[in-house]
């Protein structure tokens, strides 16, 4: 992903990054953090899908801080198509660099 590689700058990558991590029930943590990027302190609100679903949910929100999704065990490319498109909107809102 381009976003990824844009924010690489010997910091950013070592200290913050993306963290993917597993839940017990089961499925997938995401969490991209946006502090020293463009998009530090931009928010979005929640996004459910399938939130009653037992396997096929995905939850995804940013707080200025970080993207944070959660969702079922198929459900990490969503969340990331979800950030992905955040991005996208968000581009013309951001300070330029």
């Amino acid at each position: 992903m381009q976003w990824y590689t844009e924010q690489c700058n010997g910091v950013w990558e070592h200290g913050r990054g993306i963290e993917i991590g597993t839940l017990d029930n089961p499925g997938w943590q995401l969490t991209i953090h946006t502090v020293g990027t463009r998009w530090e302190g931009l928010t979005m609100d929640e996004v459910r899908h399938n939130y009653d679903h037992e396997s096929e949910w995905f939850t995804c929100k940013a707080n200025g801080l970080s993207f944070t999704g959660f969702g079922g065990p198929n459900q990490l490319a969503p969340m990331i198509e979800v950030f992905r498109n955040w991005v996208e909107r968000a581009r013309y809102r951001v300070k330029p660099t």
